[in-house]
């Protein structure tokens, strides 16, 4: 029983890790890509 709860905990922290991983990259890249917007529609407007 101990070796089955070891092996679903390994592939719940393999399937995990990505998950978590590619959250926090669309999470930054999103958070970027407003700051973008933001700068760019502030040079549309002093131009």
């Amino acid at each position: 029983m101990k070796a089955q709860t070891d092996r679903s905990m390994v592939i719940g922290t393999v399937i995990g890790w990505p998950i978590a991983v590619a959250g926090g990259l669309f999470v930054v890249l999103g958070w970027a890509a407003i700051k973008l917007l933001i700068a760019c529609v502030r040079l549309k407007d002093e131009s």
